[in-house]
C-alpha cells in the first residue's frame, strides 16, 4: 500500500482505501492533527504527475472558500500528499441536474475569481452529493492553457518536436521528479509493483543523463 510508509512517518492511521486513480490512491486516515480525512498521494511512476498542475490545484483548494469543495486541511512536507475534509456521500453520487450544473458553474465562476483558473471533469464520481444532499468536488482537474503541463501533453509536443528518444528523455524525467519526493527505502516499502521491478525504476529513474 502506497500509504504505509508515509503513514509511519507521518504517525497517520489508515483506515481503509477509498479510491485510485490518474493522481495516485486516496485513503481514509486518523492523523493526530487533522483527524480523520481523506490522504492523497501520487505514485512513483510520475503518472499524469506535473508540478505547476499540483501546485494549481494547491492554490485552488487553498484560497477558494466555497462550499462545494471539501474543507483542505494542508500538505505533508513538501510532498504531493494532501489532507482534506472526508466526504460520505450517497449511492445516487452527484448525477446530472439542474441543481447540479448550477452548483458546478458557481464553483468554476469562484475558482476563475479567484485564482484566474477553470475546472473541470466534474463527473458524478468526482462531483458528489454528500449524506446532507450538498455537493462537493471531491476531485478536479485544471482547464485552461496550464493543462498543457500535463504529463499527455508534455509527452504528444515531444513526440512531435523530437520523436521517440525525446519520449524516452521526458519518461525518464518523469520518474525522476515522482522519485525526488520519495526515499528509495519508501519506494520498496510502498510501489505497488515486484521488488525487481521496482528496483529497476528506480535505477533508471535515477541514472545521470
Amino acid at each position: 500500500m502506497f500509504a504505509s510508509g508515509f503513514s509511519k512517518a507521518a504517525g497517520v492511521t489508515v483506515i481503509k482505501t477509498l479510491g485510485k486513480g490518474g493522481e495516485g490512491i486516496a485513503h481514509l486516515v486518523h492523523h493526530p492533527r487533522f483527524g480523520k480525512v481523506v490522504r492523497k498521494t501520487y505514485n512513483i511512476t510520475g503518472k499524469l504527475f506535473s508540478k505547476p498542475i499540483f501546485e494549481k490545484k494547491l492554490e485552488i483548494l487553498k484560497k477558494v472558500r466555497s462550499p462545494y469543495l471539501p474543507k483542505f486541511y494542508g500538505q505533508e512536507g513538501t510532498k504531493p500528499i494532501t489532507y482534506h475534509e472526508y466526504v460520505r456521500f450517497t449511492k445516487a453520487r452527484g448525477r446530472p441536474s439542474k441543481a447540479r450544473q448550477t452548483a458546478i458553474e458557481a464553483l468554476n465562476a469562484e475558482v476563475k475569481a479567484t485564482t484566474g483558473t477553470g475546472i473541470k471533469d466534474l463527473a458524478h464520481d468526482n462531483f458528489v452529493r454528500d449524506r446532507r444532499g450538498h455537493f462537493k468536488a471531491i476531485d478536479f482537474l485544471i482547464d485552461g492553457p496550464l493543462k498543457r503541463t500535463s504529463r499527455h501533453g508534455q509527452l504528444q509536443r515531444a513526440m512531435k518536436s523530437g520523436g521517440p528518444s525525446a519520449v524516452g528523455k521526458l519518461l525518464r524525467s518523469f520518474d525522476r521528479e515522482a522519485i525526488s519526493h520519495k526515499s528509495r527505502r519508501e519506494i520498496l516499502r510502498n510501489a505497488q509493483l515486484p521488488r525487481a521491478q521496482r528496483d529497476k525504476l528506480i535505477l533508471k529513474a535515477t541514472k545521470p543523463e
